[in-house]
């Protein structure tokens, strides 16, 4: 099977997670088990990592978050349409602008070993991603954005785990 005949399909799964992940309108309505959560017993950080405080939605620091997040996640919609039009430059810019948030102050929002590690590999993933872009190969840069993505939902599934975020 050729790479181009099941890339499509993955595009519109990876969109519709990141949709489902960062936009609040396609989130269901807080269910019971939403609704405990503050009562639940927390479990204890694992080891090395460093308590932080809980985050309201109006908290500033929260609300940067989210910034960052919808602006990763506008120049994740550009990669898309970059792919579907094998515009490998507006890849690369985006992938770029996706790298230089990962640069910001901001991006640090959890002092933990697994957090840094996560975000390490998810700038790395974001450079052979313009690498693959640089090299006009849609398949290569496919395959990376894919990649990327991936690493994407593993710092949200780890960041989901935490008690304190």
């Amino acid at each position: 099977m050729n790479i181009t005949t099941w890339t499509l399909p993955i595009l519109l799964v990876c969109t519709g997670l990141s949709l489902a992940l960062f936009s609040p309108s396609l989130r269901p309505a807080a269910g019971p088990v939403d609704a405990r959560v503050g009562q639940q017993e927390q479990d204890p950080l694992p080891q090395g990592e460093v308590p932080q405080k809980q985050q309201r939605p109006d908290d500033p620091d929260t609300i940067a978050r989210r910034d960052y997040m919808r602006a990763k996640l506008m120049y994740t919609q550009n990669i898309i349409e970059g792919l579907t039009q094998k515009d490998f430059a507006g890849i690369q810019t985006a992938a770029e602008e996706i790298k230089k948030i990962t640069e910001s102050a901001a991006w640090n929002v959890v002092d933990s070993d697994e957090y840094r590690f996560q975000s390490r590999e998810f700038q790395r993933t974001v450079d052979d991603l313009v690498h693959a872009a640089e090299g006009r190969n849609i398949e290569a840069t496919t395959l990376r954005f894919i990649g990327l993505t991936t690493k994407c939902v593993d710092c949200h599934e780890h960041l989901r785990r935490r008690s304190d975020f």
